[in-house]
């Protein structure tokens, strides 16, 4: 049997990247700003957030930049709770920390 990775969900406008560290998230959007470009379209950085799924959340980890240097927003997932996030509305909900 053959395993095969996805690491990039497309749904209409929508791309989400799935990486299993930061460093693979990193070259997985280098790889697809560089197919956006082709194309002349650009990825726009505040619409984009990254989602850290972790135990280990606490953890430092680099940042995710893109091409030009825009870092891009990163929340935490952890026990199903986001943690240390002020606000995500783009995704079809809201969460907000009071």
């Amino acid at each position: 049997m053959k395993w095969i990775c996805m690491s990039i969900l497309l749904y209409a406008d929508d791309t989400i990247l799935i990486a299993p560290s930061v460093t693979s998230l990193q070259q997985l959007l280098n790889i697809c700003e560089q197919e956006l470009e082709w194309l002349d379209m650009s990825l726009n950085a505040k619409k984009s957030t990254c989602i850290r799924i972790s135990p280990r959340f606490n953890a430092n980890c680099c940042n995710i930049v893109t091409r030009d240097g825009r870092e891009l927003v990163v929340v935490t997932f952890f026990n199903n709770n986001f943690v240390n996030c002020k606000a995500i509305s783009n995704y079809g909900y809201q969460k907000s920390t009071k």
